[in-house]
């Protein structure tokens, strides 16, 4: 009888995990049978030399960098060396870094005047613009830190931000916002009205601001039903512009495209790793941020070379009729996160870009100062880790500490689940006015062997793959992530259960979108639409729940809690009405309506909002009106036309006053130069010959 060999199956376990595992297992037994009383959860069993690998070095990149140092001491420095090169362009608008410095130094001082100085806080209402940017720097110049408020928030959320801030000073605009966010407590300062031009042509504001002082407030949705302002020092920001320095190496040569949220912690980074290191900042509006046409146009047009954008951003460019990769060619690294990247979405932009542009995945929470640990996306790593949920998000950056531990602040082992926390000179210095919160997340960081350091439970369940990469598994807590964006579902429920006819509310993520759930009050018959849209004059669009259905129950656990898997799926379907097209054009529409929000069919007088549609969904629907109908359509035309059949009127209307592509002028007897024309005779005057602007190509 012939033997044969039997090898143990390897798809569960490869003979290093087993191996581990039995290690493991040793070590427990042996520890509890040798010390009987010892409470099981204080034994450590990990191994010397994992402790060492997870604790230490898959941990450090330890790198000196300028500590001592303040953000607006680096803009300063760099605006002495580069003061005639372009610092931020918006539209038709461009400052110098000299203009700039000298602009915001003015600002600065008037801030002063009115009571700005260290650890105060400064609000920044504004529309995007240089004057955005240039109020930023002032305020930093002025000692103050900075409160970003987006004008495209509800009231109610802005005045709770200011009011919690303990803003003193809004800086604004006539016309931005309705006059009743301002009260007694918040006093605005109007940029478009004249003030005191006192020591106009002074130096510098020089207030004494160390580097422990505050820099930034930005407020993060809450579960508590209030947002809650996260504080950053001018240490922890410094020292992560230095190590992205080191990674992205900009210089006067790059372009940096700035299309986040002044309230979302990535502006940061587009904002002021660009204006330390003499590249040029080109601002665009909102409507072009999420219009995928209107985006790739603007990389073009300012040949930018790098790039912050989230996943649900990049697979919309991804999603552009045109060709993406010729778009991209000037682009020399993008940087992706703020919520996990799909193996699909890496694939096909690396598949865009190529070689010649480098692709990081970034992880970090508010908290902990933009970025906490990057890894470089390549089609080996993604071949690598094919079986994994999302792409791993790398290890620590400089100076920064991560940890996996379990329910007892214990390391866990590679491999195993854990809760992830952030040690490490990127901790932030807590919630603003809010100790009690803050107690409860920065906990001491018993690994750092320096008794005041701290870090940060992220509440983020994750895995160390071996050789330290970490990947994303989901959430410890009711905290989600929709289009980039972090949303407390608690601070959704509260909104809506304060609507009167509400009894009790909760929200879930269903296939990508929000979904609000209520329960009636008693003798009240809740009207869905009605309660979505009292979510809308106190929340943020994006966290408006895309339907909101009202149900006899909520599903529970078998212990009682709410079995959040269990709710109803939304059925968007159920909400169309039974109106049909009346022309060809509200047919098209209609096709396409469908098509973008993923359901059977949609009536013409249904609301795009109702039926789930939100800003980033809008992009792709004008996307694809503009393939399907050839006309262009403006997103703002969809929030105030937001059916098939205003939206065909409007439509219409546009295409009736559409002038034609080529009209008959007197051409004068001197053609003036665009501004565009003009910056390039500039540069050409100032720098001399130089092939910066040639575009050279191969034809056959």
């Amino acid at each position: 009888m012939e033997h044969r060999t039997q090898h143990p199956p390897t798809d569960l376990y490869n003979p290093t995990t087993a191996h581990q595992l039995t290690t493991r297992l040793t070590h427990l037994l042996h520890t509890l049978t040798n010390n009987p009383d010892q409470p099981i959860n204080t034994i450590d069993i990990l191994q010397p030399d994992e402790r060492h690998h997870v604790l230490e070095e898959w941990n450090t990149g330890h790198n000196t960098h300028p500590t001592e140092q303040t953000l607006h001491a680096l803009f300063d420095a760099q605006a002495a060396r580069t003061p005639d090169a372009i610092a931020v362009s918006y539209q038709d608008t461009q400052l110098t870094y000299a203009e700039l410095d000298t602009r915001a130094n003015h600002l600065a001082r008037h801030l002063i005047t009115q009571g700005a100085g260290p650890e105060q806080r400064v609000a920044l209402l504004l529309p995007r613009s240089t004057e955005l940017i240039t109020a930023m720097l002032a305020v930093l110049k002025a000692g103050s830190a900075y409160v970003p408020l987006d004008p495209e928030y509800p009231v109610e959320r802005l005045r709770h931000v200011a009011a919690d801030s303990g803003a003193q000073l809004v800086l604004t605009r006539h016309g931005v916002i309705a006059d009743e966010l301002f009260d007694e407590r918040v006093r605005p300062l109007f940029l478009d009205e004249p003030w005191s031009a006192d020591d106009v042509e002074g130096g510098g504001a020089d207030p004494e601001v160390r580097p422990g002082n505050l820099a930034y407030v930005i407020y993060t949705s809450g579960s508590t039903g209030r947002p809650k302002g996260v504080a950053i020092s001018h240490a922890s920001i410094v020292d992560f512009l230095a190590w992205n320095q080191r990674v992205c190496s900009l210089t006067t040569a790059d372009s940096v495209l700035q299309n986040h949220s002044v309230a979302f912690d990535n502006s940061v980074w587009e904002i002021f790793q660009c204006l330390i290191s003499g590249a040029r900042l080109h601002l665009v509006s909102t409507e072009t941020a999420y219009d995928p046409d209107r985006f790739l146009d603007a990389v073009r047009e300012h040949r930018i070379t790098s790039l912050n954008a989230t996943p649900s951003q990049l697979r919309m460019l991804l999603g552009a009729e045109r060709d993406v990769a010729d778009d991209l060619r000037s682009v020399r690294i993008i940087f992706t996160g703020a919520e996990a990247v799909p193996q699909d979405v890496a694939r096909q932009i690396l598949a865009v870009t190529g070689d010649d542009c480098e692709i990081h995945n970034e992880y970090g929470p508010t908290e902990a100062t933009v970025t906490s640990a990057t890894c470089p996306i390549t089609t080996e790593l993604l071949d690598a880790h094919a079986d994994q949920p999302s792409v791993p998000f790398g290890r620590p950056t400089d100076n920064a500490r991560l940890y996996v531990l379990d329910d007892y602040l214990q390391p866990v082992p590679p491999g195993c689940r854990g809760t992830l926390y952030v040690g490490g000179s990127a901790v932030g210095r807590g919630y603003l006015n809010n100790p009690a919160r803050t107690a409860s997340v920065f906990v001491p960081d018993p690994f750092a062997g320096i008794p005041s350091a701290r870090m940060y439970r992220t509440g983020d369940v994750v895995r160390m793959l071996p050789h330290g990469n970490l990947v994303f598994l989901g959430r410890a807590d009711d905290q989600v992530k929709v289009r980039g964006f972090r949303i407390e579902l608690g601070e959704v429920e509260t909104v809506l259960a304060r609507h009167q006819a509400v009894g009790q509310a909760v929200a879930a993520v269903r296939d990508g979108r929000l979904v609000g759930y209520v329960l009636p009050a008693p003798g009240c018959t809740p009207d869905p639409a009605e309660i979505r849209g009292f979510a809308a004059d106190a929340l943020p669009e994006y966290m408006v729940p895309s339907i909101v259905m009202a149900v006899e129950e909520f599903p529970l656990t078998p212990n009682g809690k709410l079995d959040r898997r269990a709710l109803p799926a939304p059925d968007f379907t159920a909400l169309t009405s039974g109106r049909e097209p009346r022309d060809a054009r509200e047919e098209a529409l209609c096709t396409v309506f469908a098509e973008v929000l993923g359901v059977e069919r949609v009536g013409i007088d249904d609301s795009f909002f109702d039926l789930g549609g939100h800003s980033l969904l809008a992009t792709r629907l004008a996307s694809r009106i503009r393939a399907v109908l050839g006309l262009e359509l403006a997103i703002r035309d969809l929030f105030s036309a937001p059916t098939v059949a205003g939206l065909a009127v409007r439509l219409a209307e546009s295409a009736h006053h559409v002038r034609p592509a080529v009209v008959r002028v007197e051409r004068p007897e001197a053609v003036p130069a665009s501004f565009a024309q003009r910056r390039l005779w500039f540069l050409n005057r100032m720098e001399g010959p130089s092939a910066t602007y040639n575009m050279p190509m191969v034809m056959r």
